[in-house]
């Protein structure tokens, strides 16, 4: 039986490249950020290394096709398996955290937006659960979508253009519900004087509609405006 003697080149073990890990390593190590699948990562790029050079280095194709398939094996289970960040408090359940959502929330909302100011009322209850609940600054509570659109005339009357400054969705992690808390800018018109209000509104999306919104509101003096 013929006994293949395999080569494998290796650095030299005062390389700079020895240094230069085993600084990242003493670094690592004094800053606390010790965490033992980071060893194992740089263990499987180890091993990934060698099967590469086995490949380079031996002469049989059909060995050459293994090693390459193990070496492929191997980093695929390199990536580590990072969970999703998350922050923030509810009071109701301490458990609860927050993640930044989709950009899908925040095109929806615009557009919800934009349909105030083409005063199309069919679009705005279309994107609207037929239940909707909506609070306003001075205690108007909005049930169902007739009494929403009563309000939206009243608005529409006073020529209200509604411009959104800024728009965040979030998801809570635990109850799985999508909000998203947007700044919008609304400028009125009564009597030929122009008005701004600004509005902060929390809104809660089920099932691809809007379903809650909880609205504050900060008036300034016209001169500030």
């Amino acid at each position: 039986m013929q006994i293949n003697i395999i080569t494998v080149p290796t650095l030299p073990l005062n390389s700079k490249r020895d240094k230069s890990e085993s600084e990242v390593t003493s670094k690592r190590l004094k800053l606390g950020a010790f965490d033992p699948s980071d060893i194992i990562f740089d263990g499987v790029l180890a091993i990934i290394y060698i099967l590469l050079n086995l490949i380079h280095n031996y002469k049989s194709y059909t060995m050459k096709k293994y090693i390459l398939l193990i070496a492929i094996l191997f980093a695929s289970c390199t990536a580590p398996n990072q969970e999703p960040k998350t922050a923030g408090y509810f009071i109701q359940d301490e458990e609860e955290s927050y993640m930044i959502g989709s950009d899908e929330t925040t095109d929806f909302v615009k557009k919800w937006a934009q349909s105030h100011n083409e005063r199309d009322m069919e679009s705005i209850l279309s994107m609207e659960k037929p239940d909707i609940h909506i609070e306003l600054p001075d205690g108007t509570v909005i049930d169902g979508q007739d009494e929403h659109s009563k309000v939206l005339e009243s608005f529409f009357a006073n020529n209200v253009t509604w411009e959104p400054y800024w728009i965040l969705p979030y998801t809570s992690v635990k109850a799985q519900k999508t909000w998203v808390i947007a700044g919008f800018r609304l400028r009125s018109s009564v009597n030929g004087e122009e008005n701004v209000i600004f509005h902060m509104g929390d809104i809660q999306i089920e099932d691809g509609l809007i379903s809650r919104i909880y609205v504050y509101e900060n008036q300034r003096p016209n001169s500030n405006n």
